[in-house]
């Protein structure tokens, strides 16, 4: 699969990668890249997109914070967008204390990790 030929801005990657996060077991690698890449600034202007996309990158920081930052780092995406979505959380029932102890325990690309720790409101 060619990253620089994802569809931008489709919900069907948000809502695979959000069945694989939910039922336990082995996250796919390739979901988890096809949601990061269809994750873009153009996508602002759908709102049910935004905040789907916005809640499930919460919960793949959460329950894959070494994969995600891994794939980050890799494939660098639209970094300054999905920082931005961090900042901005639009669920109030995200737990911000719980995604940014989970980052914490990552041990690679600690600037990176960092970034999107500094990234989520104060928590």
């Amino acid at each position: 699969m060619l990253i620089k030929d994802c569809e931008k801005c489709k919900g069907k990657y948000v809502k695979d990668l959000k069945l694989n996060l939910k039922n336990k077991g082995i996250v796919d690698s390739t979901k988890v890249l096809l949601f990061l890449c269809t994750i873009d600034e153009k996508c602002k202007s759908h709102a049910e997109f935004s905040q789907f996309s916005n809640a499930v990158l919460f919960l793949l920081l959460e329950k894959e914070p070494e994969l995600t930052i891994e794939l980050l780092s890799k494939y660098k995406f639209q970094l300054d967008y999905i920082l931005e979505m961090i900042s901005q959380p639009v669920n109030d029932g995200i737990d911000l204390n719980k995604v940014a102890n989970e980052l914490m325990k990552v041990n690679k690309n600690i600037e990176l990790r960092d970034s999107i720790i500094n990234a989520i409101p104060k928590h």
